[in-house]
């Protein structure tokens, strides 16, 4: 769906979209026309602000694609965060023309991403077991690994703020009975040193999304609550 108006009226923006699972929705900062959709068939782009669709797979060997981001600077340079019998994270250096794996697992899922708005070589990545998995050069020396907690069983999503260099997941934990959302704050870029437990919000959900505001206000979308940091 497209609003015009603010979020006051929706209207349906599906022409070629194949009926697939939506999972995520990206916009190219550099050209706001161009926009990247992360179906569970695959990746799919609009050139025309989301009026038609087409199908981008070409080398993508997950077609289940949880979330895709664009570099600020390029509308060609893409990533997509997979599931699969094997994990992995697919780069696109040609606006999803051609997709190639910059990491990959056997034993978890990547389920959220993040590019730091005003140093885009540094791209993060949520997995299905609690691991922030990161890169500082767009995946060129290969993705580094980051453990926030033993506590976390999935990072569903991930935002940054630029001008307080922190990261903020949204989480799950290991013990969800009743569901302990968490957002745990990463203040660092290099290691997990810094990462730390920051809020904890008890029977609202599971917190599935997070954004911040250029003021620096954090939003967090829970299971059933809307929560401002």
């Amino acid at each position: 769906y497209q609003s015009t108006d603010g979020g006051a009226h929706w209207s349906r923006a599906d022409s070629g979209l194949p009926g697939a699972s939506v999972a995520s929705v990206a916009i190219a900062a550099s050209n706001t026309a161009t926009l990247y959709a992360g179906t569970s068939a695959g990746v799919y782009k609009s050139t025309n602000g989301g009026i038609t669709w087409f199908v981008q797979n070409s080398g993508l060997t997950n077609t289940t694609v949880n979330a895709v981001a664009v570099d600020p600077g390029s509308a060609d340079v893409v990533y997509a965060a997979t599931s699969g019998t094997s994990g992995a994270i697919f780069m696109s250096t040609n606006g999803g023309g051609a997709w190639t794996p910059v990491a990959t697992s056997t034993t978890m899922n990547f389920t959220s991403l993040a590019i730091h708005p005003t140093r885009p070589t540094s791209v993060y990545s949520g997995s299905s077991n609690g691991y922030i998995i990161y890169s500082l050069d767009r995946f060129a020396t290969g993705p580094k690994v980051c453990n926030p907690s033993n506590d976390i069983s999935k990072v569903w999503a991930l935002a940054v703020d630029p001008a307080a260099a922190k990261l903020y997941a949204a989480v799950s934990t290991r013990d969800m009975a009743p569901a302990y959302p968490d957002i745990r704050l990463w203040t660092g870029d290099t290691n997990c040193s810094t990462l730390y437990f920051t809020y904890n919000y008890d029977g609202l959900g599971v917190g599935e999304s997070v954004a911040v505001s250029s003021s620096g206000i954090v939003y967090v979308g829970l299971a059933r609550s809307i929560v401002v940091a």
